[in-house]
């Protein structure tokens, strides 16, 4: 594997309590920000060749004059215009909220839920001395349930953690991101043991190449076509983050309260999960059930297992989580990156 350019370079740290405070006030300005419209992000991965660069500190500006945001750079980014979530508001959800327990992990029937032997990418047990890279890629989702995933690792003492999230992008459109690339670059750079991921939000759509030729349509109206090229570039993906024995935890797509949209993020977390399934050594993390309801559907409202009281977990859009949800996702992730490191000789 190539050494990274240094215009590449980034400085490695942990993350700690207060750190991930401050990301979280980070997301919330560019939720708040993306309420009123557009947003740029300006990111770290990336040379200033490209109109990135590496900094510690990112600005976050919609289009109204003086409204511009300076926040600590929690995202790996290439500057670009995105759709950000709406507000994260507390008024009560329009629609009727379902309350249960919840799984931490894909139903057997799809995935495995523990983590296969691998050969580690790193000589020895993960010490304070010597810690485990955990490198977190993907879209918005990624960006939400990241930093609580990073501060809660930081309390092993043996984890290093860097997050490169996207918002709006995936796999469905390598001609606005091509993540094989970018994630390309991040192994080089990082060299992780385990690769934590989250695509789906956005890739219920047309599937086209890095040209923007067209492979596949509405995935509605063409389900079948549709569910094998996504699943072939989910398994494409995997493998390409599983190389060298490192760890691979996929975290899936939740439900949306619109039907025709929640439709379409169920095939793609289909095919993901199908992909997963061929893959022992990868874990699939079941957000779709994890959110959901006691019907299996949509839910404002679940049980948080960890203290068994129902708790809101959606922004106002219905589909991102909100700093509950994103932290009862990361606490299910960071079960399973205890579980790698364990299986890697870590005393926890």
């Amino acid at each position: 594997m190539t050494e990274p350019s240094p215009a590449r370079a980034r400085t490695r740290r942990r993350v700690s309590r207060r750190r991930y405070l401050v990301r979280r006030a980070t997301l919330v300005a560019v939720v708040v920000v993306g309420g009123f419209g557009v947003v740029r992000v300006a990111g770290a991965l990336g040379g200033d060749d490209d109109g990135s660069s590496v900094a510690s500190v990112t600005t976050v500006e919609d289009e109204r004059p003086d409204a511009t945001v300076a926040v600590e750079a929690t995202e790996a980014t290439e500057a670009t215009e995105v759709s950000a979530p709406p507000e994260e508001t507390a008024a009560a959800p329009t629609v009727a909220a379902t309350t249960v327990p919840v799984t931490t992990v894909a139903p057997t029937t799809a995935a495995p839920t523990t983590v296969a032997a691998t050969e580690p990418s790193s000589s020895g047990p993960p010490t304070a001395e010597a810690p485990a890279d955990v490198l977190v890629v993907g879209d918005s989702f990624a960006g939400l349930w990241g930093p609580p995933l990073a501060a809660m690792l930081d309390d092993t003492g043996i984890v290093e953690t860097e997050i490169d999230y996207r918002m709006s992008t995936g796999l469905a459109r390598p001609n606005k991101v091509d993540w094989f690339d970018r994630v390309g670059d991040g192994l080089a750079e990082v060299q992780p043991d385990i690769v934590i991921t989250s695509f789906g939000g956005n890739d219920f759509v047309g599937l086209v190449e890095a040209d923007g030729s067209v492979v596949v349509g509405d995935p509605l109206a063409n389900e079948a076509a549709w569910v094998s090229e996504y699943q072939q570039r989910a398994g494409a993906m995997m493998d390409l983050l599983g190389a060298e024995g490192r760890t691979v935890i996929w975290v899936g797509t939740a439900n949306h309260p619109d039907p025709t949209t929640s439709s379409g993020l169920a095939l793609q977390d289909r095919a993901a999960k199908a992909a997963a399934a061929e893959r022992p050594g990868v874990v699939f993390i079941d957000t779709w059930d994890l959110l959901a309801g006691r019907d299996g559907g949509w839910a404002a409202y679940v049980i948080d297992p960890r203290d068994n009281t129902g708790k809101a977990v959606r922004m106002a859009d219905g589909f991102h989580p909100n700093e509950a949800g994103s932290e009862l996702l990361a606490a299910a992730i960071a079960d399973q990156v205890k579980a790698a490191l364990i299986a890697r000789g870590a005393v926890l």
